[in-house]
């Protein structure tokens, strides 16, 4: 007997040599694997047809059985080829063949019946079809063949005899030696009732062996059931079992320094999203539990004000935070910014970066483990050994998508002196699509700031091809007069650093000829430049120094000058949705009028057609990025890759996101009811999560 976790080698007719060519071609090891991998199409044989109806369908595949008559090879050299008649009654169709005329001859029998599988076309009144999948009829059966599922092979598995026949046929096997009791179903009965989801067993014998097409979409739909179902149950089971077993600092007021921030020093009245977010933040913080929340808004949505209203409730409770930021101009950013109110409640904030002097790095050292330190900002420098924090109450981690899952989970585990997890904060500028922060961040709260402060200009976007610049650059010669400045920026791709670099100070001699000295003044940020050099270059821009900053997406986040109204973006087909909405919101940070070009050329292909149409017609940053879902897709939460496809083999949150809103809403009220799965109706369910989490990382207990 066989079940699902059977390795395939095991199977009758695979053995070793093809059980590793099915595992190194397509990851399956198991039974279970094996009946997962899903035929990418069916051939619908289940109907034969006279040959009379057959010729209303001309283009179609066909099945029909005749009497094979006047076998013939006829022609000669290239022209050559073999013959044959096949007559039912009711009418005739003409069999060709070009190769294989050997073989054939043996095969086929005159005034023989055969079952015939084609292409039907029609030529000057003749019917035919060449090259037809051809069976000789024996002992009377006339049965028609069936629904045929035809599955992804590769070459050296045909050059080993293992196409997809011959899937099917060890697939057959299977089903052969395996019964509907031995496969355990996860998704409990009265569940499958409710939305009418068919057995697993089931699933796989539609999606194998169906009866007709049908029950193909039954199987389908199961299966992605199936993944929505098991996915939200591993991050809510996991984000059940985090807040049960891990004690959390309970910050049992909002403090008095809060209080004094709010009275005397609080530069601008919060929006009501951002009131809401603090609330919703400050019941996490008072719970027991600790935190784990995303925050996600708009870029200029005011997450930074949130950010260091959520470090006063830590600090007046008597904790140390932390933030955490994935660049040194954001970090140095995000310190100047918190500085200034940190000096007027008499808080002390330092700075800790890749460039921090070691000499500075010792003061931080010691300052920190004496806990003289209330705020920390740092890069990824903060995740290294020496830096010990005795009292963390709150770690914020700022675009947290550019960090690995390892490296968030380090600067987490950085434990209290009574050993307790600080609370996380989880931040983005890159709003996220519910369907997407479902399934990558869904043992996470969510947050979202979904109102930008009052007085925010409106960007205006324009498409700009290459020949028309010269009319782009006489318009912002014009707002340059008026002491305004401006951005250009160019994309920096990897893979041709060399070829990206010179085409950056190639665009820095059109821009220095075309908007000379004196009266303008040109600064540069690249890659290649040393960290103060770059942060030179940045404070020069920021103090009107310089009015032009010529840079590389350096300047993607982070970078706030509100007299910047003017932002080029060249070859803007380079660059993703995302990062193209992160480069725009530089601009619009002032009172200024601000304007936005996305230079291209005009060849264009459909994708980058797509991202510029979009940029131009919204700047709304969740419209924009549910687009990008659909152009690039998800990522892989569980691992740590960072881009491409979630893995699911059957389940699109795209397209099926509807499907996945409804599992989302029963599996929170199975989580609700049985937060740890204990309960016998639910124990498939759980000996499934518990079986995955054993064959991959658990990376579900990290923020």
């Amino acid at each position: 007997m066989i079940n699902l976790s059977t390795d395939v080698k095991f199977i009758s007719g695979v053995g070793e040599i093809k059980s590793n060519l099915l595992k190194s071609t397509f990851n399956i090891y198991t039974v279970e694997d094996l009946l997962l991998f899903a035929p990418y199409k069916y051939i619908d044989k289940s109907k034969i047809l006279k040959i009379a109806e057959a010729a209303q369908q001309i283009g179609n595949n066909v099945l029909i059985i005749g009497i094979v008559s006047n076998v013939s090879i006829q022609g000669t050299g290239s022209k050559k080829r073999m013959i044959a008649i096949l007559n039912d009654g009711s009418g005739r169709v003409e069999l060709l063949w070009f190769q294989g005329f050997s073989y054939l001859k043996k095969f086929i029998v005159p005034n023989s019946e055969y079952r015939v599988y084609g292409r039907l076309t029609k030529f000057s009144n003749t019917l035919s079809i060449s090259h037809p999948e051809i069976e000789f009829i024996a002992d009377g059966n006339y049965n028609a063949l069936g629904i045929e599922p035809i599955y992804n092979s590769s070459q050296t598995l045909k050059n080993n005899k293992f196409d997809s026949k011959a899937i099917a046929k060890i697939i057959k096997t299977v089903f052969e030696k395996l019964n509907k009791e031995q496969v355990v179903d996860m998704i409990p009965d009265y569940v499958r009732s409710k939305f009418d989801i068919i057995h697993r067993y089931e699933a796989f014998k539609n999606l194998h062996q169906p009866s007709d097409l049908s029950q193909t979409q039954k199987a389908r739909l199961r299966f992605k059931f199936e993944e929505f179902f098991t996915s939200q149950t591993e991050l809510l089971l996991a984000k059940s079992e985090l807040r049960m077993a891990t004690k959390g600092i309970k910050f049992d007021t909002s403090g008095e320094l809060l209080k004094t921030f709010y009275k005397e020093y609080i530069p601008f009245e919060l929006t009501n999203a951002q009131k809401r977010v603090v609330r919703e933040i400050y019941d996490d913080l008072k719970s027991g539990y600790r935190m784990s929340r995303l925050l996600q808004g708009d870029v200029g949505s005011g997450k930074s004000m949130v950010a260091f209203i959520s470090m006063l409730i830590a600090i007046g409770n008597g904790y140390q935070t932390a933030y955490m930021a994935p660049t040194e101009i954001l970090a140095q950013q995000q310190y100047a910014s918190f500085l200034k109110f940190a000096n007027q409640l008499g808080l002390e904030i330092r700075l800790l970066t890749g460039s921090t002097k070691t000499a500075d790095r010792k003061s931080i050292a010691n300052s920190l483990v004496t806990g003289k330190i209330d705020i920390i900002v740092g890069t990824h420098a903060l995740l290294e050994d020496w830096v010990s924090i005795p009292k963390p109450g709150l770690v914020i981690i700022d675009e947290q998508h550019k960090f690995g899952v390892a490296q968030r989970a380090r600067l987490q585990d950085k434990k209290s002196e009574v050993n307790v997890s600080p609370h996380i904060l989880v931040m983005t500028a890159t709003p996220i699509p519910r369907t997407l922060y479902m399934t990558q961040f869904g043992d996470l709260d969510v947050s979202v700031i979904d109102e930008l402060p009052p007085g925010r200009q409106p960007i205006t976007t324009t498409h700009i091809f290459d020949n028309q610049k010269i009319k782009m650059y006489d318009f912002i010669s014009k707002e340059l007069k008026k002491g305004r400045q401006m951005y250009v920026v160019y994309p920096l791709i990897e893979e041709s650093e060399v070829a990206d670099y010179a085409s950056l100070m190639q665009g820095y001699d059109e821009i220095s000829q075309r908007f000379p000295a004196p009266e303008n003044q040109i600064s540069i940020v690249h890659g290649r430049l040393k960290p103060e050099e770059k942060e030179s270059e940045m404070q020069r821009f920021k103090k009107g120094n310089t009015n032009i900053l010529v840079s590389t997406t350096v300047i993607e986040v982070g970078v706030d000058v509100p007299n910047a109204t003017i932002m080029i973006i060249e070859s803007a087909n380079k660059f993703g949705l995302a990062q193209l909405h992160q480069l725009r919101g530089r601009v619009g940070r002032g009172s200024g009028k601000s304007y936005c070009f996305l230079v291209t050329e005009r060849d264009l292909n459909e994708i980058a057609k797509r991202r510029i149409s979009a940029m131009v017609q919204t700047q709304d940053g969740f419209e924009l990025s549910n687009i990008d879902l659909e152009i690039r897709g998800p990522g892989d939460r569980q691992g740590t890759r960072q881009s491409g496809k979630v893995l699911f083999r059957f389940a699109d949150i795209v397209n099926d996101k509807a499907i996945l809103e409804a599992v989302r809403k029963i599996v929170v009220k199975i989580i609700d009811h049985d937060p740890d799965l204990s309960k016998p109706i639910n124990k498939p369910l759980k000996d499934y999560i518990l079986n995955e989490r054993k064959s991959k990382t658990d990376w579900t207990k990290v923020s």
